[in-house]
Formats: structure tokens, C-alpha cells, sequence
């Protein structure tokens, strides 16, 4: 039986795609959909992507991947480029991809016209979570009502709604009356020896979300202990969250806290591998990424949030509830009255954490629409 063909749309995902620098503005979720894309193709399924057009015109091969560009960046007229050059080139693209499924991962106004273009085409769509505040109704996601109307009412369309962990999926079963495949995120497997642990690490998306504030307070409170913040100042046209408090906030300089700002992925790898821990700042999460690396790396982590209880459940670090809890248990573990071990973290991450394992469960998903 053929495979079928899975496009996935994500418009800021092409730097990624090409590797270029640009790609420091690409987050989790483009990164989760490469990864998917990439084992995908390795198992045979035709895999497009659908993505703005940064100068590779329509459609351009990159590796096993078709690249569609639906539209240039800023192009258009106020008022007037929602339709054109947006919705069109949007349409356009789609149809050029001629998929059988149609992938889209995250909240945005993306999720309307795909849904359109699949109910009117026969084909399929897979709405995944990346946050869980993308299947909350009050979430700021939008500055437009517009915007707004048309993810709810592609998101109640869908065909398949996979979610990061349970608390997703019952948020989704409430709102949509819908059973959904819970997906954890998950990285590729990789050879590596466990270093040495230094540092007490930070990553992320220079964003109000992150609360990245909390992990300077932290390094106030430690002035003896070597802290290092990672991620560039995110773009706050993609993160309609209200007006940043935080962008300044690599310029509060520490002596013992290194604001490395953005870096490419086999140095941020390097950072991971001789962090002692890692920190995680924010309330609301879906499945973090920073949680996946660290953990191939042996390194646990501190966190306000855990999906679906995996930290706690398989001693991979400790969950906390306010800043002065966080306080505490880091200084437990910086005086080594807390441990964890990193050889029983790696290996959990390489039982559990692997894309393999993930893809097998999105086979699952596409297997639905493959009967006659």
C-alpha cells in the first residue's frame, strides 16, 4: 500500500529547512516538525513543507523535502494582504503540495484556510498542540478577531487533534468533544559520552512567557555559582502576549550569569552537555524541548511545570511551585544534598524520548485515513 503524502505548513519553518542563520528565530515546534518530517521521509512517505518564500520562489527541493512558498514576508497592502498575497498564496501552495494530509502544529489563523482547502479537496488534516494554552479559549494568541474565529473553527474540523500530554487532551476532549493521540515531543537518537556538569543553564526564547527574569533573581541569589542564559530576543510579531518587559533584560548584567544570546544548535548541544542542571522558568509549557535535550545529556531539571507527571514519575529532576521553592531545591542541589543520576536519565531518554518512538505513534495517526 502507497504511503501517503504528509505536507506540513509552517510558515516561519523554511531557515530551519535550509539551515541558515535565520534559523535562531525558528522555535520548538518548527524544530519538532523537521524532526518528524525528516523520519518520515527516511521511512518513505513524500514530505512537503509549505512555508513563506524567502527568495526560493514557489517550490524548491531541499534534501527529501518539496518546499512550497506560499508568500514573501511583509508583501502586501495594508488591509489588503490578508487576501492577497496571503490567502491566495496560501491556497495556492496547498494545492501544489497536493497532499493526502495536511500537518499543522500550534495555534494560528493557518488552521482555517487548510481546513477549507481539505474538506473542498478530500484531503486530511492533523492539528498537533505546541502549547497548552492552544486549546484555551482565552489564550491571547491573536490580534484579530479574525484570526481568532478562523483557528476555532478549523480546529473544531479537524480531522485528528494530536496533543503534547494529557492535561491537552482533556482540554481538547472538553472543548471539541474529540479523542486525541497524546505525542510527547522527542529528539533524534545520538552517540554521546556524559560530561562534565558545571553550570546552572537557562534556554529558551528571550520572550515574557518564558518569565526569563526568574532565572536572573536566581543567579542574584547565587553569586557564586556559574549561571548561563541561552536564546535570542524573540520576535514579538509571532508572540502576541502584550507588550515585552523582558527584552531588555540580557543587558542586567551579573558576573556570574553569561548571556550567551542566540547560538547555533551544536553549540547550544555543548552547553547542555556541561550544565549541572537545567532551569525551567515558565508556568505554561507543552512539552519542552529544553527538557529533551537535557535529559540526553544526563542532566535533570527544575521546573514549574511537568507533563503528564514524566519529571516526577521517573526522578528526572524536581517540580516546584513558586520561586522561593525553586530557590530551595536548587541550593539542595548545588550543595549536592539533592542528586540524580545521569546515567539513569540518559537512558531513560533513549527508552522513551526518541523520535522513532514518536514517529511510530504518528504512523498510527495517518494509518486512520488510509483505509478505503
Amino acid at each position: 500500500m502507497m504511503k501517503p503524502k504528509i505536507c506540513f505548513v509552517s510558515m516561519p519553518i523554511y531557515p530551519l529547512l535550509e539551515n541558515s542563520e535565520s534559523s535562531r528565530f525558528c522555535g520548538g515546534a518548527e524544530l519538532q516538525q523537521l524532526l518528524i518530517g525528516s523520519e518520515l521521509a527516511a521511512r518513505g512517505y513524500p514530505i512537503s513543507y509549505v512555508t513563506l518564500d524567502h527568495g526560493q520562489g514557489p517550490e524548491c527541493q531541499l534534501g527529501p523535502f518539496r518546499v512550497l512558498g506560499a508568500y514573501r514576508p511583509g508583501a502586501g497592502l495594508p488591509m489588503l494582504k490578508f487576501y492577497y498575497p496571503r490567502w491566495g498564496g496560501i491556497m495556492k501552495a496547498l494545492q501544489r503540495a497536493n497532499a493526502d494530509v495536511y500537518y499543522m502544529r500550534g495555534a494560528g489563523f493557518l488552521l482555517g484556510p487548510i481546513v477549507m482547502y481539505a474538506r473542498r479537496n478530500g484531503k486530511r488534516v492533523v492539528f498537533a498542540g505546541a502549547s497548552d494554552t492552544d486549546f484555551d479559549p482565552k489564550a491571547r494568541h491573536f490580534r484579530f478577531a479574525r484570526d481568532r474565529f478562523l483557528y476555532w473553527w478549523g480546529l473544531r474540523r479537524t480531522d485528528a487533534v494530536v496533543t503534547q500530554n494529557q492535561h491537552q487532551a482533556a482540554c481538547a476532549k472538553k472543548l471539541l468533544g474529540v479523542k486525541t493521540q497524546v505525542i510527547h515531543n522527542a529528539l533524534p537518537t545520538h552517540a554521546k559520552e556524559l560530561s562534565k556538569q558545571e553550570d546552572v543553564l537557562w534556554v529558551g526564547n528571550i520572550r515574557p512567557k518564558k518569565m526569563p527574569e526568574r532565572f536572573v533573581d536566581l543567579a542574584a541569589a547565587f553569586p557564586e555559582h556559574s549561571f548561563v542564559m541561552v536564546g535570542g530576543i524573540a520576535d514579538e510579531s509571532r508572540y502576541p502576549e502584550g507588550p515585552s518587559t523582558t527584552s531588555g533584560l540580557p543587558a542586567h548584567s551579573l558576573p556570574n550569569c553569561k548571556y550567551t544570546g542566540y547560538l547555533a544548535p551544536a553549540e547550544v548541544e555543548d552547553r547542555y552537555a556541561r550544565a549541572r542542571v537545567l532551569v525551567n522558568t515558565s508556568d505554561v509549557e507543552g512539552f519542552p524541548n529544553t527538557f529533551l535535550h537535557a535529559w540526553s545529556w544526563g542532566v535533570p531539571v527544575i521546573t514549574y511545570v511537568d507533563p503528564d507527571s514524566i519529571v516526577e514519575k521517573n526522578r528526572l529532576g524536581w517540580v516546584v511551585s513558586s520561586p522561593d521553592e525553586m530557590s530551595t531545591v536548587l541550593a539542595r542541589v548545588l550543595d549536592g544534598t539533592l542528586q540524580a543520576s545521569p546515567e539513569r536519565i540518559a537512558a531513560f531518554f533513549r527508552a522513551e524520548c526518541m523520535t522513532e518512538h514518536q514517529v511510530d505513534r504518528y504512523e498510527s495517526v495517518f494509518a486512520e485515513f488510509s483505509g478505503p
